[in-house]
């Protein structure tokens, strides 16, 4: 039986990832950092002899490493921890995993990129902004190096429900702000092309089913503002729409220089698997009925 090992499991990615392996009948552990969850394992990713020590006590198949800082503020305020998880972690489990022989899956970022223009291939010229994307392209380049035959899988703003944990992302803090009676302000000059995290892990799976290496983007196919988006969350889950308040960036208090156009093109995945990628508003209708 195919042995797994998730490293952030508790988070939104990585539980969808844990769902997505039990439900291929595979043999699966699953590490939490912060908040304990039953039936996983406490790792700390910075803790590089621990993370050695479990691979090799494992000795997994494959690993799966979507645990990461992923946000711009929190990257920016601690920039020595960012890089101990985004660019120093990724490059010690690579080397784990290469000492026994084991496949490894690594998540990565949007922010790899300008985020001027946008949708970017898989080959698009990388040119990080901030920290959050320069770690998070060192942890890409360091692993790709280490183990060419590694995935490397980048996704935009990731959403789904999270089961394990209280963290929100952009849904479902709509609908749960709105529900609540509040007012949501969301820029009208910011696009995405957002990840729906239950089918990242499908296609995750089926690329590492396939055997496939390089670099995979794994997005929806709407390329949608911020407002669009919000939109189309209350048309999903019959919200009131007059909550919507529709701003700019500049006027958000998070500064505006903060990127514009977070868009990934999906054709390269979408030809290895011979798939079509989900629309936004189908993952939302998805999400409804699993509520």
């Amino acid at each position: 039986m195919t042995e797994v090992l998730i490293i952030g499991a508790s988070g939104l990615l990585g539980q969808h990832l844990l769902n997505e392996a039990e439900a291929r009948r595979y043999s699966v552990t699953g590490t939490y950092y912060s908040e304990e969850v039953a039936g996983l394992e406490r790792l700390d990713l910075t803790d590089f002899d621990a993370v050695e020590t479990m691979i090799a006590g494992r000795r997994p198949d494959i690993v799966i490493l979507p645990a990461a800082m992923t946000s711009i503020a929190e990257c920016e305020s601690n920039p020595v921890r960012a890089m101990l998880v985004n660019s120093e972690a990724p490059l010690v489990v690579a080397k784990a995993c290469k000492s026994i022989g084991a496949k490894m899956a690594l998540f990565s970022t949007v922010h790899v990129f300008s985020c001027e223009s946008g949708p970017y291939a898989e080959d698009s010229k990388t040119s990080p902004v901030n920290i959050l994307g320069r770690t998070r392209l060192e942890g890409e380049n360091s692993v790709m190096e280490t183990l060419p035959d590694s995935l490397a899988i980048r996704t935009c703003e990731d959403f789904g429900w999270n089961r394990l944990r209280s963290r929100e992302n952009d849904v479902t803090s709509i609908v749960h702000r709105i529900r609540c009676g509040e007012e949501v302000n969301l820029p009208v000059d910011q696009w995405a092309t957002p990840s729906y995290a239950p089918k990242v892990a499908e296609h995750v799976f089926d690329l590492l089913r396939n055997d496939e290496s390089g670099i995979f983007h794994v997005a929806t196919s709407s390329g949608l503002t911020r407002y669009e988006m919000g939109k189309r969350v209350c048309e999903a889950f019959g919200l009131d729409e007059e909550r919507l308040e529709p701003t700019s960036l500049g006027n958000m208090g998070l500064g505006a220089s903060l990127p514009r156009r977070l868009c990934l093109s999906t054709t390269k995945i979408e030809a290895k698997l011979g798939v079509s990628m989900n629309s936004f508003e189908s993952c939302l209708e998805e999400m409804r009925i699993r509520h």
